[in-house]
């Protein structure tokens, strides 16, 4: 699988115009890759994940194309799948499954030159701080026998939080952490190897902020904010947020808080209990969904979750998404309800289930039994984070 002429093209052609879009947009400092003289490429570029657009971001640091392993969903995106394919050159990865042929398309690439791009966390970061890198990025390491590039980006979260309806500036910073040698791990051992992964691309991005105090300035910096954050942490109540411009409320207690520029959260009245960090908060909001399912503190007859409206698709591998209609969402103890309209109920059971969360709330529900993937379309302000995190303690599933 060779770097394509049209691949070097488009990479030389767009790379200064998404360079220079970057930093008006964004205020990006970018710090250009210069290897150390006797390392070459093939590499294997290995990324912390905070925003949409990091696979771009990461793109203006290098003087070379990059492939990069992406989700086979973004083959289904009306119109710009065909771009996506043509021009970029990507890698599908299928979630949930051993994609041997991901791999070997990896391998062709890497034999045939071509540097490999990688965000081990497969998913940009909710809170702030790193997302759960699986073990297997420790194996394609110890596979490949090619150096390794760590490069972490600073400032990325708080430029768009994942849950935001609009972005701000600041300031992101981009940089090679480490370039890791073959040599210098071909002995070690895949715990190590992946101890030393994790270790390099462990970027909390609200502890640099309280050291870095940059302000982050753009409009209704707390909109949307309950997307990702279920969790009232002064009545501890789940769904009862609303967000508005700058601000978010309970709507069951006195909770008031003002998002900052510095992506901090400030009361607006006294003597409520509060977070001030948005990685404290979903901490917070992990645990409490934990202890409530493992001590069944739900209604048994009710839905632990429910969600309406929801706009039902399937994804069919390297094809265009299929539309299945509207429908309701529901999740119970050991199954998942979806309700079309006058028909039936599909029920699924959990423990055939993986769940992920794509862009900023796509939910998405793997059956691994039938072999389907449906993805779920809502409002910006429905929550996505709590069907993962739900499934994933009822059925004490790692998240992927």
């Amino acid at each position: 699988m060779k770097t394509r002429f049209r691949h070097r093209v488009t990479f030389f052609l767009f790379r200064p115009f998404f360079k220079l879009f970057f930093i008006v947009k964004y205020n990006v400092k970018f710090i250009t890759f210069k290897p150390k003289k006797g390392t070459k490429p093939p590499y294997l570029i290995l990324g912390n994940h905070a925003l949409a657009m990091d696979p771009i971001l990461l793109t203006c640091n290098f003087k070379m194309p990059i492939h990069f392993v992406a989700s086979d969903m973004i083959f289904s995106i009306k119109y710009w799948s065909f771009f996506i394919r043509h021009l970029a050159g990507p890698i599908p990865k299928t979630k949930y499954r051993s994609d041997i042929a991901t791999i070997r398309d990896i391998r062709k690439v890497v034999k045939s030159g071509g540097t490999i791009g990688i965000f081990p966390e497969g998913n940009s970061t909710f809170s702030g701080r790193a997302m759960h890198i699986p073990k297997s990025t420790a194996k394609l390491v110890k596979l490949l026998k090619i150096p390794v590039v760590f490069y972490r980006i600073e400032g990325s979260y708080l430029s768009k939080p994942r849950w935001a309806a609009y972005s701000r500036k600041g300031k992101i910073t981009g940089y090679v952490k480490e370039v890791w040698s073959y040599e210098a791990y071909k002995d070690l051992s895949i715990d190590a190897i992946y101890d030393h992964i994790t270790a390099a691309l462990d970027v909390d991005q609200i502890a640099l902020q309280e050291e870095a105090k940059i302000s982050y300035q753009g409009k209704r910096l707390a909109e949307d904010i309950e997307s990702t954050f279920y969790y009232c942490p002064n009545c501890h109540q789940f769904h009862t947020l609303l967000s508005s411009d700058d601000e978010v409320r309970c709507l069951n207690c006195d909770l008031h808080l003002r998002f900052t520029e510095q992506g901090f959260l400030t009361p607006l009245n006294a003597q409520i209990d509060y977070f001030s960090k948005t990685t404290d908060w979903y901490d917070a909001q992990c645990e409490k969904l934990q202890s409530y399912l493992q001590n069944k503190a739900y209604p048994k007859a009710l839905p632990i979750f429910q969600d309406n409206h929801e706009h039902v698709y399937e994804n069919i591998p390297n094809k265009r998404k299929k539309r299945l209609g509207q429908a309701t969402l529901e999740l119970y103890e050991n199954t998942l309800k979806i309700h079309f309209n006058h028909q039936d109920p599909t029920i699924w059971p959990l423990k055939d289930l993986n769940v992920a969360v794509q862009q900023k709330n796509k939910l998405i529900v793997h059956n691994h039994t039938l072999k389907k993937t449906y993805y779920f379309i809502s409002h910006p302000k429905r929550n996505a984070i709590k069907y993962e995190l739900a499934v994933k303690y009822l059925t004490q599933k790692e998240a992927t």
